[in-house]
């Protein structure tokens, strides 16, 4: 409002309460591991997105692929080891391209994790989940309205 930009300005929270819709434009899940772990992965993107829209915080979404790798030995140790795979990349692009914003994200470890540029048919798969993103955008539009005026996940 001080900027005089209204409604073009888009930031997204973390961390909140009850009351954060009315102050923020949006929410994101947090830092997941690039897995597809139920605790800190996909999986759990699927419960937060869920929860948070019960919850009041319709306008939620996830860092596309996760965010944060733990590869740091000189070898892959399973169940120490998160590294995103071309697969997982895939699903989570699936899945984003239903949500409020359909964003990715490198991860902390970028040369370490699959990336959309990474393969052609990665590339392939993004762009077709994207234009379904993008063929969603009156639908979505009309739901982000009733979030924000009634309160609806």
């Amino acid at each position: 409002e001080e900027a005089g930009l209204g409604d073009e300005i888009l930031f997204f929270s973390r961390s909140a309460f009850h009351c954060s819709p009315r102050y923020s434009t949006a929410f994101w899940t947090g830092d997941h591991l690039t897995s597809w772990r139920k605790e800190d992965g996909i999986k759990s993107v699927v419960v937060g997105l869920l929860s948070s829209g019960f919850c009041g915080m319709s306008l939620n979404h996830a860092d596309i692929g996760g965010y944060t790798s733990t590869h740091v030995l000189p070898v892959a140790v399973p169940g120490i080891t998160f590294t995103r795979s071309q697969e997982l990349l895939m699903r989570w692009t699936e899945l984003s391209a239903f949500t409020a914003l359909f964003r990715t994200h490198e991860g902390i470890v970028p040369e370490r994790n699959h990336q959309v540029t990474d393969h052609p048919d990665t590339l392939e798969h993004f762009a077709r989940f994207a234009r379904i993103y993008g063929v969603l955008a009156d639908y979505r539009k009309r739901l982000c309205r009733d979030a924000t005026m009634r309160g609806l996940p």
